[in-house]
């Protein structure tokens, strides 16, 4: 029986405590004994699991720990993990930890690593992927602004850390920092079919359905565009943002939405798993726009719902479903709209001050000629540009043009997602591969295999990888889009 203590921030509503759950479930057919370490649980702490300790100082603050601190605190988190599995943890699988949500959580990853306890470090967003003040808070706060400090914080390296990744991407990207194959494991999340409906089958137009939480790198303006240019179809969105920043471009895009009279409602979903089940079934379709995923969420769960999905692809998240054998063909990787609807010297320099100040937000130079260069390039091709490396204001143009006019309308250069929707043998067959790939039982089978390599790994002195190289990596131009600034 092997023991493994689960350290997160909390145990709050959200995706990782979604996760953890799931897993916790997912184990209970394996001979694994699972506690939980967390810094918060909810208020009403109902429904908590059997085995679970509340460490305060994991829950959310920036509050940092000196070397001493952090060595009492992973003490004390070992010591309840033995207290509630009756001996120490073969494993300590930490969520997240680069996002430094608890300043004081690296640094008690690395004093673990240094006691030669086994780790799995498993990261689901990266701060070096759109999430700059999260990266400031481990770079200023954790490390002092200290380079050599801040690798050993983010990326501990000894032969007992292992660390995890949703997705090929992520996992080709901290090869390249220096962690070895033997340490480094592909895990998808897994994806739970969705409960039968419950509300009585609606009528009336065909609704085609995108569920998200409407924050910048969701696209929006691009649901809006298809909108604008579809005759007697109904779109929805689920989720409205949380976050300030991102609610603010989200209440414009409900504006102009509003003024053009578009078939759109905005957050018609909720938290339920039911709500959203009724919604999936009463839709014609579901699509997504979205230009960056980490897991890839929006490319699996239509088809456990037997529901056809059409959109925008994202390369370098699909790639591993394609290999997995999904049928995602109806995809479009571009939305190529006539450059001259926008301008080129005004997109040339909304690009360069939108990188500019992406690049600097990282702490790092403005990027080179060459370096603007390329983010160009990924954009504009053949007198076009791609409707979702543009921002907000630009794409709203794009909009405000299309709505009512059909010539605009033929000058898009893909075809309309309505036009190429997956029939039934595709639906079907997505359902068949995402059940066998992606189903909690998969996972559950995955993850007790990583916990067993990682339970067997030898010990050794803790050194760092290569934290700039990742950083470099997500940073890289091609991969660029105004709108996840």
């Amino acid at each position: 029986m092997l023991r493994v203590a689960i350290v997160h921030y909390h145990l709050r509503p959200g995706g990782v405590t979604r996760i953890i759950r799931q897993t916790l479930a997912g184990l209970a057919e394996h001979p694994v004994r699972v506690a939980l370490l967390v810094g918060d649980v909810p208020d009403d702490a109902t429904n908590l699991p059997e085995l679970v300790a509340v460490i305060p100082e994991l829950s959310y603050s920036e509050v940092t720990a000196a070397g001493q601190e952090c060595r009492h605190l992973a003490r004390r988190l070992l010591q309840d993990a033995r207290a509630l599995l009756g001996a120490a943890p073969d494993v300590v699988h930490v969520h997240n930890h680069t996002l430094a949500k608890s300043a004081c959580l690296p640094g008690i990853v690395r004093e673990l690593a240094a006691a030669g306890q086994r780790l799995l470090l498993q990261i689901h967003d990266f701060a070096e992927d759109g999430r700059p003040a999260d990266y400031r808070r481990i770079s200023q706060k954790v490390a002092g602004g200290d380079r050599r400090r801040l690798a050993q914080m983010m990326y501990p390296a000894a032969p007992q850390v292992h660390y995890a990744v949703l997705n090929r991407r992520d996992h080709r990207f901290l090869q390249s920092a220096g962690v070895p194959e033997a340490n480094l494991h592909y895990l998808p999340n897994p994806v739970r079919p969705l409960p039968p409906p419950q509300a009585p089958e609606e009528t009336g137009p065909p609704l085609v359905l995108y569920p998200t939480r409407a924050i910048r790198r969701k696209n929006l303006g691009e649901l809006l565009l298809w909108a604008a240019t579809a005759d007697g179809t109904r779109f929805a969105t689920t989720l409205e943002p949380t976050n300030p920043s991102a609610l603010i471009f989200y209440q414009r895009w409900k504006a102009l939405s509003r003024r053009l009279g578009l078939p759109v409602r905005f957050g018609v979903g909720s938290a339920s798993e039911h709500r959203l089940a009724d919604l999936f079934a009463a839709a014609q379709c579901v699509i997504t726009t979205s230009v960056a995923e980490g897991f890839g969420l929006a490319f699996i769960e239509p088809w456990t719902a037997n529901r056809p999905l059409v959109g925008r692809d994202i390369a370098e998240i699909t790639s591993e479903f394609h290999d997995a054998g999904l049928r995602l063909e109806a995809l479009y990787p571009r939305l190529p709209v006539p450059l001259e609807w926008v301008g080129k010297e005004r997109l040339r320099r909304r690009l360069r001050r939108s990188l500019t100040a992406y690049y600097r937000s990282y702490g790092r130079d403005a990027p080179a000629p060459q370096t603007l260069e390329a983010a160009w390039r990924a954009a504009v091709g053949d007198g076009t540009v791609d409707f979702g490396r543009l921002d907000e204001d630009l794409q709203a143009r794009i909009v405000r043009l299309a709505a009512g006019n059909r010539e605009a309308r033929r000058s898009l250069g893909v075809p309309h997602p309505l036009d190429n929707i997956p029939g039934p043998d595709v639906v079907a067959h997505n359902r068949r591969v995402s059940a066998q790939h992606f189903s909690l039982e998969a996972y559950a089978g995955r993850l007790s295999a990583i916990y067993r390599r990682v339970a067997s790994s030898p010990v050794g002195p803790v050194e760092a990888h290569d934290a700039a190289r990742v950083l470099s990596a997500f940073l890289h131009p091609e991969r660029f889009f105004m709108i996840r600034t």
